[in-house]
């Protein structure tokens, strides 16, 4: 059984027409944030004759931005908006014997409020901005401790640098004991029939004991280099 039928000013609706009315008007708004010069504007509108205004940000926000919600987004719109004013000097925030007020700036000339002693601070914080204090000092916290960290490397390659040299230093004083040449501990140069080689006259087994003889020099030499190679690639790692 159908429901009685609605009338509207144009004309009768049924049920289901009206559910979807009710729905479009509870649909959110999708204007544009109002930046902090409206609220300015609206601040002084609703300022006495002295430049005050009570500080309610609820209430404010149901006044001057009835688009959004003003117990959420609208509150905490305003409560950014008067942060923002603020540093900007175009109110400040001051502490009444019961409440906080609002005090505009000139143009109108805003009296401070009497037997006020608390000292003068900000009732509330807004969350944006708190959120982006907290992401700069942390920031700032971070690159502090990342030069810290530098400076530390460079002072630990300074001291490595200092020992090496130090190291050089001292051993350079130090008598050290020759190096055999390689020479004295080759093959001989000629073969058994002739030990020190022949000159002019060729001799097979001569021409293969100088063979021997340049192969183990060769390769006692690039055992040498190695060595030394691995040496330094040793000490430059640290």
């Amino acid at each position: 059984m159908k429901g009685p039928t609605q009338m509207t000013a144009t004309g009768p609706s049924s049920p289901e027409s009206s559910g979807s009315d009710a729905s479009n008007a509870r649909s959110p708004d999708t204007s544009p944030i109002p930046p902090p010069a409206v609220t300015a504007a609206g601040l002084w509108t609703m300022a006495d004759a002295v430049g005050r205004v009570p500080l309610d940000a609820t209430l404010i926000a149901s006044m001057l931005h009835p688009q959004l919600d003003p117990p959420t987004t609208g509150r905490d719109l305003v409560e950014t908006h008067l942060l923002l004013l603020e540093d900007a000097g175009f109110l400040s925030l001051a502490q009444g014997d019961r409440s906080w007020w609002i005090v505009m700036s000139p143009p109108l000339s805003a009296t401070s409020l009497q037997g006020s002693s608390a000292p003068r601070g900000r009732p509330y914080s807004s969350t944006a901005v708190e959120r982006e204090k907290e992401g700069t000092r942390e920031r700032e916290s971070e690159r502090e401790r990342a030069r810290e960290r530098a400076w530390e490397r460079v002072r630990d390659e300074d001291q490595a640098a200092a020992a090496k040299w130090a190291d050089r230093d001292r051993s350079a004083g130090v008598l050290r004991k020759p190096v055999r040449p390689l020479e004295l501990d080759a093959p001989p140069l000629g073969c058994p029939d002739h030990p020190g080689g022949l000159v002019g006259r060729e001799c097979g087994p001569c021409g293969t004991a100088a063979d021997q003889r340049k192969l183990y020099l060769k390769r006692e030499r690039y055992a040498e280099q190695m060595a030394e190679y691995e040496e330094r690639l040793f000490d430059e790692s640290f």
